[in-house]
């Protein structure tokens, strides 16, 4: 084989790699454009059908089983056909291409290959002919044929997908592309629907003082609005008072138990809440002892009550009060603090001797509650009277004595009477 064939061979091989060479950037474009548009195209329909794990396993897997194939025959058949590790264009393959490129080489060329492949004949006589049509084709630029003009031309169509999830990242909705292909990517796990519209609370558990109201401020937030929201509790169903498009409120009056609730509108549902009551102090049990003074001859009185009561004037009075969930308790008398013994758990004693009216209050206090509840009591003071003398004099003439008489009254009588008397 004469060195002028030689070199021709050499050309048709840098041809044929920068044939595959082409070929491979082209095929990466096209592999870029189609699995981007495709990609766009699942993730629009899964962020609008929200399918279930299934359909979702099957769009991974589908656009997974099209990636591999697209990179494999657009990008590693090309690249193992350039590289010779698979079967590649023939010389007169390549002969016919850059015939289409270049016209008047296409049949030298063709015939030059033709010769080389003669057994029989005058070898000088074809080398001679192989030798003359190569000159006429050996500035011809085999390298000219591949077009990469028209291969990169087709970048420009990468613009277009690129340009959409610009668009839908630059108009605020990225969550089409990103949210859309994370649920695909991920279909083995189950995703929760995203709801028109939310509700939300400061607190997923509400804690209220044991007979006390609480207010509920309710919020809206997301794509829509409801016309009405409802709560749900111990099997009732209540209409929030609606204060703006975006808030609601509803009031649960002297609550005493724990509570769960919800909240609903245009079928959809917000999480279960829990209302949890505290303990309040109160009063479980009070006993009044009333030890009237000793000259009123009364006997000790014992009242299970602490309603408005008269008692005689310098009684001692003593409180006996029993109360439930209590820390401490204030009480006062006549807007005088008044010193509380503790008897024992939720047990204190009190005691007081009373010369006057008086007005009495008892507050309790506890960790949940700082003597929030104040109860006015009142005793009446049923004065001690003086004692009231009424003396009559009278003289016997006939005998010439005085006669002395009168009434005497206490309102609690009197054990006795001293009469003294000066003659004159």
């Amino acid at each position: 084989m004469n060195h002028n064939y030689t070199t021709l061979l050499k050309k048709l091989n840098l041809f044929i790699r920068e044939y595959y060479k082409n070929q491979i950037l082209r095929g990466t474009i096209y592999s870029i454009i189609g699995l981007v548009s495709t990609l766009i195209v699942l993730a629009v329909i899964e962020h609008y059908g929200f399918f279930n794990g299934f359909i979702r396993s099957l769009l991974f897997w589908s656009y997974l089983a099209c990636s591999i194939i697209a990179f494999v025959w657009f990008v590693l058949i090309p690249l193992f056909k350039m590289l010779k590790l698979a079967e590649r264009l023939t010389h007169k393959k390549a002969a016919q291409i850059i015939g289409k490129h270049f016209g008047n080489v296409s049949d030298k060329l063709t015939n030059i290959l033709e010769l080389s492949d003669i057994e029989k004949g005058n070898v000088e006589i074809i080398n001679a002919s192989i030798d003359q049509k190569i000159q006429e084709i050996e500035l011809t630029p085999f390298h000219h044929a591949v077009d990469w003009k028209k291969t990169l031309n087709y970048g420009k169509y990468l613009l277009v997908p690129i340009g959409v999830v610009v668009m839908l990242f630059l108009s605020g909705n990225k969550d089409i592309i990103s949210e859309s292909t994370h649920r695909i990517i991920n279909y083995k796990i189950d995703f929760i629907k995203p709801a028109p519209f939310y509700f939300k609370l400061t607190s997923d558990t509400i804690e209220v003082v044991e007979k006390d109201d609480i207010k509920l401020n309710l919020e809206i937030f997301g794509n829509e609005r409801p016309k009405e929201v409802f709560i749900n509790y111990n099997n009732k169903i209540k209409k929030l008072k609606k204060l703006s498009p975006d808030q609601y409120s509803h009031t649960f009056k002297k609550v005493q138990n724990n509570t769960s609730f919800y909240f609903f509108a245009n079928n959809e549902l917000s999480k279960e809440y829990n209302i949890k009551v505290l303990s309040r102090p109160e009063i479980q049990n009070a006993v009044l002892t009333i030890t009237p003074p000793k000259h009123t001859n009364s006997s000790q009185q014992r009242l299970e009550n602490l309603g408005a009561i008269s008692i005689p004037e310098g009684s001692h009075v003593r409180w006996r009060i029993k109360t439930l969930h209590t820390d401490s308790i204030r009480f006062r008398i006549n807007n005088l603090n008044i010193p509380v013994k503790a008897m024992q758990n939720n047990d204190y004693a009190v005691s007081k001797t009373l010369l006057t009216d008086s007005e009495y209050t008892i507050s309790l206090a506890n960790a949940h509650a700082q003597f929030t509840d104040t109860t006015f009591y009142n005793i009446k003071i049923v004065k001690d009277a003086h004692p009231h003398i009424q003396l009559e004099s009278s003289n016997d003439s006939d005998i010439n004595e005085s006669l002395i008489s009168g009434l005497i009254r206490d309102d609690y009588g009197f054990s006795s009477l001293i009469f003294y008397s000066e003659i004159m």
